[in-house]
């Protein structure tokens, strides 16, 4: 799901109670794209918890919340072009293979959706597989999403944008 339907189906998740979590690692390149995320979206007012590489650790916390919604964000090699967003559900086929967080993501995925009684969804960008330094094009598009769930989220882009 990308574009304008990427869009659209955020927008219907934002306005909900809606809970981010980045996964990852800042110091190994691309893992670092969930955590970025996470704390641009922090400075943008929007809830959001780095909970690095044991997501699982942050169940209580996810669940705390009383999310109507629960977003992961991480990088992911789903076959998009690099630095593409895909958005799936928790129960999407795709997560058997599509990155290093993708067993247990599913597992907890599937753990939130009964515990908070919400859809629980991945947020991901398409890695380049760079291990040393983020890539430019996940770079930018870390700072393209945050920046438009922050709008959505305070309800500053018009239909149609």
């Amino acid at each position: 799901m990308q574009g304008g339907e990427l869009r659209e189906t955020l927008k219907t998740l934002v306005v909900r109670r809606c809970v981010f979590v980045g996964v990852g690692n800042e110091s190994r390149g691309d893992d670092g794209f969930g955590p970025v995320c996470a704390r641009l979206l922090r400075q943008g007012g929007v809830e959001a918890i780095d909970a690095g590489e044991v997501p699982e650790n942050y169940t209580s916390v996810i669940a705390g919340a009383r999310p109507e919604a629960v977003i992961f964000i991480d990088a992911a090699d789903f076959g998009g072009e690099a630095g593409e967003i895909g958005l799936f559900p928790a129960a999407s086929a795709c997560l058997k293979d599509y990155g290093t967080h993708a067993g247990s993501l599913a597992i907890l995925a599937r753990f939130l959706e009964e515990r908070c009684e919400c859809p629980v969804h991945i947020l991901c960008a398409q890695t380049t597989g760079a291990s040393e330094h983020m890539d430019r094009r996940l770079r930018r598009a870390a700072e393209n999403l945050s920046e438009l769930v922050v709008k959505l989220a305070q309800g500053d882009l018009p239909d149609g944008r």
